[in-house]
């Protein structure tokens, strides 16, 4: 399955549809439509699609029915899916919300003798310890975490799932990607500021090129979400181990 993703910032007001209308009048609208075997299922709705104002399009590919149907059914619980119905025909649209996380961080005392607590939406992570040394301390390991260990293991999480998409579009399917995040933070006149992210990835991918994996590497690494949010620098070191 392949994932493009189009933009549109051409306004437009003449649409004929109500559900059209109501995703113009948001500030963002993201629309995932279907396409079959390299072709749209609808040219005109596309067309429609393509006039809304800030409108973000993710296009899968399937190559079945059943496949388009098992991936939607998926995200049921996180969709919302209406259709269009636009010269005698009915459209398929899956309206894609917004996607917000939270966590929670609980802090007591002074910052020398203090500590807290953090604890994330999903409560895997539940008041999970932290502190200054575990923080400042060096290497040393207290079973306290720190927020820059944890802003580390979101960055090597998502880079591991944003290679995985883009050898997904290529159809191929890892067996396994270890990433590694190291974050480094620096001390300057201005306060502590995290100056660079090195990523070290390791990843088994059967019938894989080296040339094709590099790419996609660098991709995943442009496109993470993670790496899109943290300005600093971010070097990769990527290898095929088949």
């Amino acid at each position: 399955m392949v994932t493009r993703v189009k933009k549109s910032s051409s306004p437009s007001s003449n649409t004929s549809s109500s559900s059209s209308s109501s995703s113009a009048n948001t500030n963002t609208t993201t629309i995932t439509r279907s396409r079959r075997n390299g072709k749209l299922l609808d040219e005109s709705a596309q067309r429609e699609v393509d006039s809304l104002p800030n409108v973000v399009i993710i296009i899968p590919v399937f190559r079945t029915d059943d496949e388009m149907y098992r991936y939607y059914s998926r995200l049921s619980n996180t969709t919302q899916r209406y259709s269009i119905t636009k010269s005698g025909r009915r459209v398929k649209y899956f309206h894609l919300k917004m996607i917000k996380r939270f966590a929670t961080a609980l802090w007591k005392g002074s910052i020398k003798d203090g500590s807290g607590v953090i604890t994330t939406q999903s409560k895997v992570i539940s008041s999970l310890p932290y502190n200054v040394p575990s923080r400042f301390g060096g290497d040393q390991v207290d079973k306290h975490t720190n927020p820059e260990e944890l802003i580390a293991s979101a960055h090597a999480g998502c880079y591991s799932m944003a290679l995985s998409a883009q050898l997904s579009g290529a159809e191929l399917t890892p067996t396994s990607i270890n990433t590694t995040a190291t974050l480094s933070m620096l001390k300057d006149d201005k306060g502590w500021t995290i100056t660079q992210v090195d990523l070290k990835c390791e990843a088994v991918v059967p019938n894989a090129t080296k040339e094709l994996f590099l790419e996609k590497a660098k991709a995943a690494k442009e496109g993470c979400p993670v790496s899109k949010v943290l300005n600093c620098k971010i070097t990769l070191d990527a290898t095929l181990k088949n």
